[in-house]
């Protein structure tokens, strides 16, 4: 068997343990504590790191009572550690993509992306759709209270998020944009096919601050590399009955930034002190209250000035209505479309970029066509087109420097 086939059967056991059940001494132990237990075990599991345990016993207080917003909150947040905890085991493993186009092998090799896609439509979805229910019953409630002592998402020895205090309903709105981000790309993957050797797929260095050039260079090699491939030319293609799904994924990404926007509105609704909270406000003026003109926001381990918190929330809104776009949460009967100056400025408060990345177009991108009426070329169309642009773009900034 091929080492790349080995690693990724073990990756596929543990996206298993992550997404599905338990040993069943585990399920009895846990069926003898009542809900306030099990949701302090949980809360010891988080605090360690522990995704899967955190899970188990946070599912088994939602079994036990389905209205309790601690268990619902504390299995939004296992189900977003047990998939970082997934891609750090990923990152463990040495040799799992290609360095280079020199390293792909000269034959087809294991379909090691059905495997991984096997898990992911049979039991990401189902998990993630458990953790959306959980953020449907927290987001309409008055206020949320999760104290807990430590939330740390890891990969590779780079920390993600530290958090650590008194969660509330502003984090339900961006712990639910999570989930609704990983629901989103699961349906896309869900969609499409992915039989494909991963084990051939080059991943690049990114650095868009450094080597602007040589990222979208790598980038657009992976592309090509990607579409070249003459034993799996169906990669990235619509499934058959993937339609439906490609429409559920949209929805899903337009949530995820429709998510973020409301966590600004609910930080307009705080009157506490923000000190011990997680994503907030920094209270400048000493009045309890958001100010959004003149006061900072931390979010994802940055703080972003006044202005940058109110461009970010705009951005946000047109993305969210983009995504949306012919899909049945669209409210708007005008067609909405996204702009790249949006697409940069977001790159730019994200921290990805320092300036533009891309060129000013005098006209719209109709980003949601791609979900609400997918074609039969899905993915690998649009995988094709983003090649030709990345491209254009380095050849652009290659002459002008």
């Amino acid at each position: 068997m091929h080492r790349v086939a080995r690693i990724f059967t073990a990756l596929t056991l543990t996206l298993s343990l992550v997404f599905g059940s338990v040993a069943c001494e585990q399920e009895k132990e846990s069926k003898e504590l009542t809900v306030d237990e099990a949701v302090l075990k949980g809360k010891r599991a988080l605090s360690s790191g522990d995704g899967i345990d955190a899970n188990r016993y946070f599912k088994y207080a939602r079994e036990k009572d389905g209205e309790d917003e601690a268990a619902a909150f504390g299995v939004m947040l296992a189900q977003i550690m047990g998939m970082f905890n997934f891609l750090d085991d990923l990152s463990a493993f040495d040799g799992l993509f290609a360095v280079d186009p020199d390293d792909i092998e000269p034959e087809p090799g294991p379909n090691t992306g059905d495997a991984i896609d096997n898990v992911l439509e049979g039991s990401a979805l189902l998990a993630f759709g458990e953790a959306e229910d959980a953020y449907r019953l927290l987001a309409p409630a008055r206020e949320v209270e999760f104290p807990l002592k430590s939330y740390e998402l890891e990969i590779d020895g780079l920390t993600v998020l530290d958090l650590g205090g008194e969660f509330d309903k502003s984090d339900v709105y961006v712990f639910g944009a999570l989930v609704a981000l990983f629901n989103g790309v699961f349906h896309i993957t869900d969609s499409h096919s992915l039989d494909f050797n991963l084990g051939n797929l080059v991943i690049p260095p990114i650095d868009f601050q450094d080597d602007p050039l040589g990222t979208l260079a790598g980038l657009s090699e992976t592309l090509r590399i990607i579409l070249s491939d003459p034993y799996y030319p169906n990669f990235l293609l619509m499934e058959d009955d993937g339609a439906e799904s490609m429409q559920r994924a949209g929805i899903e990404l337009g949530n995820t930034f429709d998510r973020l926007y409301q966590f600004f509105n609910q930080l307009t609704l705080e009157r506490d002190g923000q000190a011990n909270d997680q994503f907030r406000y920094i209270d400048v003026n000493g009045n309890q209250r958001y100010d959004a003109d003149e006061e900072p926001v931390v979010l994802f381990g940055q703080t972003l000035q006044a202005q940058e918190a109110m461009a970010f929330k705009a951005v946000c809104g047109k993305l969210r209505n983009a995504l949306w776009e012919g899909s049945s949460a669209d409210e708007n009967p005008q067609v909405d479309t996204i702009d790249t100056t949006t697409i940069n400025q977001l790159l730019i408060l994200l921290g990805v970029a320092d300036e533009p990345l891309l060129p000013d177009l005098p006209f719209g991108l109709n980003i949601g066509q791609y979900f609400s009426d997918p074609t039969p070329t899905g993915l690998r169309g649009l995988v094709e087109a983003l090649a030709d642009v990345l491209d254009d773009i380095a050849d652009a900034a290659a002459e002008a420097a």
